[in-house]
């Protein structure tokens, strides 16, 4: 018969023995199909708790994607004038200005060679941080938007 040896409420081992060893070892039958990482409380096996999978990091999006995505609904933040001169000329619409000049003085300038120069943008960048909190956008709505960006 198999049996477990059982650690801190989880199967470490399974084992091999008659049952007069396994019980002087203080070790359990295996029933239900438990194995290691089974859980065991009271009597009873737990299949184990898998951890979710993380998420997949969001890739990055291209600059006409991003004031695109900026510009359509459900987001609507700047207007689609606005996103045609980002995208044409690098003209920084007056609502992410705004957010650049609130800044440190020591970081504005790199604030304003990504968003008026890049050609694409990165969703871990913490000025995406910065924007979207000034927009009222948590992480997960920061995310949503990105990936509506990516799909376009």
């Amino acid at each position: 018969m198999d049996f477990a040896v059982i650690e801190n409420g989880v199967v470490t081992n399974a084992v091999e023995a008659t049952a007069a060893f396994a019980e002087a070892q203080g070790w359990i039958e295996l029933t239900g199909g438990a194995g290691i990482g089974w859980g065991y409380k009271d009597g009873t096996f737990s299949p184990p708790v898998t951890s979710p999978t993380p998420a997949t990091p969001l890739g990055p999006i291209s600059d006409r994607q991003f004031f695109q995505a900026l510009a359509l609904a459900p987001y609507s933040i700047i207007t689609p004038q606005e996103a045609l001169d980002a995208v044409k000329t690098g003209e920084i619409p007056q609502v992410m200005q705004a957010v650049i000049d609130q800044l440190p003085a020591d970081r504005q300038f790199a604030a304003t060679m990504l968003i008026a120069g890049g050609t694409e943008f990165v969703r871990d960048n913490d000025l995406v941080s910065v924007f979207g909190a000034s927009q009222g956008m948590n992480a997960g709505q920061i995310d949503d938007f990105w990936r509506f960006a990516q799909g376009l």
